[in-house]
């Protein structure tokens, strides 16, 4: 019987235990056990001084083929209302294609996008001016028009509108590269982007008020970060450890110069995401009407 010398016996060893190390490390570094895999509910604060706070959440569900995410956002600056709204995006369970989205001013207006192949159905309703009070479902529509699935620059000739909906209602092309999000449908959709390390970057076409522009997202930076979050089942705050990617969202060059960035913000707008998961950490940006950047941070979870 061969005996095996003592240095490749160590050798073996070394190479067995390479070959395993992805199944036998931790699941936390394959993010099989991050808090955010699967959450239901995630809130964010911000805060800048006496000046400015506000509070954001977003609460996700699923029933039958569709998956839903309401968001509700509240801000104050010097003490007085600044935002008082609340959303709904409705996309596909299966695939994730977006489908429409509805945001409401409460006492005011709202504004249901519904994404079609050929157009975005865009409804303006609002309430009764006698009954500003009553329920959004008896509000009415006062207003359709049909928005471009490529916004139009000021030096482009102008999109005609019309009050037909888009052929094929809810359902775009099958093509990923070509679905119009909104921006919470886009949030809820980045781990399906090919976003993993610094240098990668994909587009995504998001909705604005002008139509679908697309806007590049790249990963500029990556960092490990402890966050103290607030399990908002049992209400325990304990610090959690992130290897967090940082993704610049910008819109490409040939857009309307009047687009805002994402979620509204004016210029380049940062994120901050789990790089397990993708789930949205961090955000900044301007925000008009609030001096310098304003920095929007997880709070807590629910899963």
């Amino acid at each position: 019987m061969t005996t095996m010398p003592t240095s490749r016996k160590r050798l073996a060893v070394l190479l067995t235990a390479l070959a395993l190390a992805p199944w036998l490390a931790p699941r936390a570094a394959r993010g099989g056990t991050s808090p955010l895999e699967g959450w239901t509910r995630l809130r964010y604060t911000t805060n800048k001084l006496v000046v400015f706070s506000g509070e954001l959440s977003m609460e996700r569900t699923q029933s039958g083929d569709k998956t839903t995410v309401r968001t509700e956002s509240r801000a104050k600056l010097f003490g007085s209302q600044l935002v008082d709204t609340w959303s709904v995006s409705t996309m596909d369970r299966k695939s994730g294609k977006p489908q429409s989205f509805l945001d409401v001013r409460p006492r005011k207006k709202a504004e249901r996008y519904t994404f079609g192949e050929t157009g975005i159905l865009r409804e303006t309703l609002k309430p009764r001016k006698d009954a500003p009070e009553e329920p959004f479902e008896k509000w009415r529509v006062s207003k359709k028009e049909t928005l471009p699935l490529e916004a139009k620059s000021a030096t482009s000739p102008a999109s005609v509108t019309t009050t037909t909906p888009p052929a094929g209602g809810a359902s775009q092309t099958s093509e990923p590269s070509r679905w119009v999000h909104d921006y919470i449908a886009m949030i809820v959709r980045l781990h399906d982007l090919p976003l993993r390390k610094t240098g990668d970057e994909a587009t995504v076409r998001v909705l604005t008020s002008k139509g679908a522009v697309p806007m590049r997202v790249r990963v500029s930076e990556e960092r490990n970060v402890s966050r103290d979050l607030k399990d908002l089942v049992s209400g325990k705050t304990t610090s959690v450890s992130f290897h967090e990617l940082r993704l610049r969202v910008t819109r490409l060059a040939g857009s309307p110069s009047e687009t805002r960035g994402f979620m509204n913000m004016e210029g380049e707008t940062e994120l901050w995401v789990d790089a397990d998961t993708r789930t949205l950490l961090e955000i900044s940006g301007e925000v008009p009407k609030v001096p310098g950047r304003v920095v929007i941070t997880m709070a807590g979870y629910k899963k």
